[in-house]
């Protein structure tokens, strides 16, 4: 299974985080300490509305320093041997987990599958994803209409392909990282009305969030604060998601 790291990440660095102990944090998998799997940390990191209010958890549990709060949280892989930022990943929040839920994603794909501009998207970033025929078909669609394929078909058959795989022992599993990826791509689709909504107003929310949050905890340092301490082991998952996964 791939190993993952929840950090912040620094101009030439990266910090690690352990949130082993924290408050709703779930073991899925068999690793210690701060490693972990990329469904744990998308379990953990999504019971939060933003990246600040993540942060206000991480300074309670004295995970962070307030000077770490203008840094970024991404999520790191063990690439060569060591921990990397090489290809790093965003943490999920509130607002985007649903997208990552088998179900509601395979709903709202199927809702988009006559938005050309969709697919347009859609096949410009899985032309090249191996072994995925269904992506061409679509693409051919979208190019001229042909009585030997079906667009409901294809679109169903890329969603398939793309978060299921068969087992080694012949059994069908959730190839989790790709249903997150495609899962966070439509939800990046839609909150952005077609990738054509700027982000600099959401950017600039979240600064102004970390402002008042530095602004808080530095004036109160020489204060205690409340570390959230984890509770008895739950079974976490993320809503109408499978607990079973592959080795992605």
């Amino acid at each position: 299974m791939a190993h993952y790291y929840l950090t912040i990440k620094k101009r030439n660095n990266f910090k690690l985080l352990d949130i082993t102990n924290m408050e709703g944090f779930t073991r899925l998998s068999r690793f210690k300490a701060s490693i972990y799997s990329l469904q744990e940390l998308d379990n953990f990191t999504s019971q939060f509305s933003s990246e600040a209010e993540l942060k206000r958890a991480l300074l309670d549990a004295k995970l962070i320093d307030v000077k770490d709060l203008t840094d970024p949280i991404a999520i790191a892989t063990y690439w060569h041997g060591k921990v990397s930022l090489i290809e790093h990943y965003e943490p999920v929040y509130k607002s985007s987990k649903s997208y990552i839920d088998l179900g509601n994603l395979h709903l709202k794909i199927n809702e988009l599958k006559n938005n050309r501009a969709f697919l347009e998207a859609l096949v410009s970033k899985y032309t090249y994803t191996y072994g995925n025929e269904y992506i061409f078909q679509i693409r051919e669609l979208l190019k001229h209409y042909n009585p030997e394929l079906n667009l409901d078909d294809a679109v169903n058959n890329f969603y398939i392909y793309q978060v299921y795989q068969i087992n080694k022992e012949g059994k069908t599993v959730i190839r989790y990282k790709n249903l997150r990826d495609l899962g966070l791509f439509t939800y990046a689709y839609v909150s952005t009305k077609g990738f054509t909504v700027p982000n600099t107003e959401t950017k600039e929310n979240l600064r102004q969030e970390l402002i008042s949050l530095k602004d808080e905890f530095t004036s109160s340092k020489g204060e205690s604060h409340k570390v959230r301490v984890k509770k008895p082991d739950k079974n976490y998952i993320l809503d109408g998601q499978i607990s079973f996964f592959d080795n992605d």
